[in-house]
């Protein structure tokens, strides 16, 4: 299939990695209203540099959009209008849904994301990487076909799963980056030390423990659903008047003692205290 590439710089070149050399894949060429950001890697890949979108649509299987989010759809659109059919459109972008592209049809469109934003990977980590990939809209069996017998590694996925899991992975970074922030905050506060790095074991515990998938920590006090430990640390944080941090340590409790606590009349009477506190 022929793959040719709309954009420019970072997200242009991380584009183009992902196909780069893969079986089924060929380079048709690059367009840019500011040709000087898409030449090089036109010169890289011994492939056309488009005049017009018109020119590039008419020569292509597979547009891969290189551009800020929200001009996807206006770009998308302005193609769609050119009363062709059988393309696929692709974009890396990790916020933009079947939803916002549904104005594609009667072509497709394809989602390309991976644990890490794509344009932040080196070309190593790129070329080698995972994806997971949703394909929605019209005569795309082509591109699944030709993207299973590559050597891309890549999942095809639902519109729900995929926004399952964007939302896993914005839990596992911004719900780090929460615990560790509000621990900072309480060590700060109690004098023993303003160094995160003071953190470090009981952060590699923790990790230890999420990655067996579960807390297995036997002396966990959500396990045995502990309720004195549980008033303890929110009567903490109530005296020290942090009280996101409140609603932070209400919402660990809750979750871990749901998924740990086997023991249900324990689990109820934690629940309440939670709530109610």
């Amino acid at each position: 299939m022929k793959v040719s590439f709309v954009g420019g710089g970072k997200k242009l070149t991380a584009c183009y990695r992902i196909f780069e050399g893969k079986r089924g894949f060929e380079i048709s060429g690059f367009y840019n209203k500011a040709i000087e950001t898409c030449v090089d890697i036109a010169i890289e890949a011994n492939a056309m540099i488009y005049q017009s979108l018109d020119s590039l649509y008419r020569d292509s299987d597979i547009i891969v959009l290189a551009i800020n989010d929200r001009s996807v759809p206006g770009v998308i659109a302005s193609l769609s209008r050119l009363h062709a059919h059988g393309k696929v459109f692709v974009t890396i972008s990790d916020t933009l849904t079947s939803s916002d592209l549904s104005m594609a049809y009667p072509n497709a469109c394809a989602i390309i994301n991976s644990i890490v934003d794509i344009p932040n990977m080196s070309d190593n980590e790129i070329r080698s990487a995972s994806f997971v990939c949703e394909v929605f809209g019209k005569n795309y069996i082509n591109f699944c076909r030709t993207m299973k017998s590559s050597d891309i590694r890549c999942k095809f996925l639902t519109s729900k799963q995929l926004q399952i899991y964007r939302s896993s992975l914005h839990m596992a970074k911004y719900g780090i980056e929460a615990a560790i922030t509000s621990a900072m905050h309480l060590l700060k506060i109690s004098t023993v030390s303003d160094s995160a790095r003071h953190l470090i074991p009981v952060i590699k515990e923790a990790l230890n423990h999420g990655f067996s998938y579960g807390y297995t920590d036997t002396a966990s006090p959500y396990r045995s659903a502990d309720l004195d430990e549980i008033r303890k640390h929110t009567k903490i944080l109530e005296e020290n008047g942090i009280e996101s941090a409140k609603t932070l340590y209400n919402a660990i409790a809750l979750y871990l003692t749901e998924q740990t606590c086997n023991d249900y009349e324990a689990a109820d009477e934690a629940f309440r205290l939670i709530k109610n506190s």
